[in-house]
């Protein structure tokens, strides 16, 4: 596609001020369109680019693709790693709950998830978790309180669905 022409002449004529923020449309670009192996790399690429304002978000990113392609382990130190770049980046926080969730250690993953809550807003995937996991923790009231925003903001979202299939 004429996109990624467009994205390829970009870096063969990038200078190093200005490749890893290519490297991260072109991620961005290759996420969307779930080529995650190909994403991965351009956003290792930004990642590691000590100059590069938005080395937290590429390291963010190569995790996501990491969980997208099965590679847990890999992903929780990419968003450990982003964390260490930029502590108040909520988003590695929602992610490292997620995981820790799914390994059943709800103690990680609240914590995980109230630094999400300090430093992001919600959004239908971590209302959604929030229900799963209090539910299991046994917090009613934030069970309740997480369901309602999560009813009035996003009532047509998948996560809604999902939560409407749970009661």
């Amino acid at each position: 596609p004429e996109a990624e022409t467009n994205f390829k002449k970009a870096l063969s004529k990038a200078n190093k001020e200005s490749r890893s923020g290519i490297e991260m449309a072109y991620g961005e670009f290759l996420w969307k369109r779930k080529r995650f192996k190909d994403a991965s790399k351009h956003f290792e690429y930004a990642g590691g680019d000590y100059d590069f304002s938005n080395r937290s978000q590429g390291l963010y990113w190569m995790g996501r693709c990491q969980a997208e392609l099965g590679d847990l382990v890999k992903a929780e130190g990419s968003f450990q790693r982003a964390l260490n770049v930029k502590p108040e980046f909520g988003e590695p926080y929602l992610e490292l709950a997620e995981l820790a969730f799914r390994q059943r250690d709800y103690i990680n993953a609240e914590q995980q998830y109230e630094q999400f809550t300090k430093y992001a807003k919600q959004n239908p995937r971590s209302l959604w978790l929030g229900i799963r996991l209090h539910r299991v923790l046994g917090h009613d009231d934030k069970v309740a309180s997480y369901a309602l925003v999560l009813k009035n903001l996003y009532g047509s979202s998948d996560e809604y669905l999902e939560y409407q299939r749970l009661i």
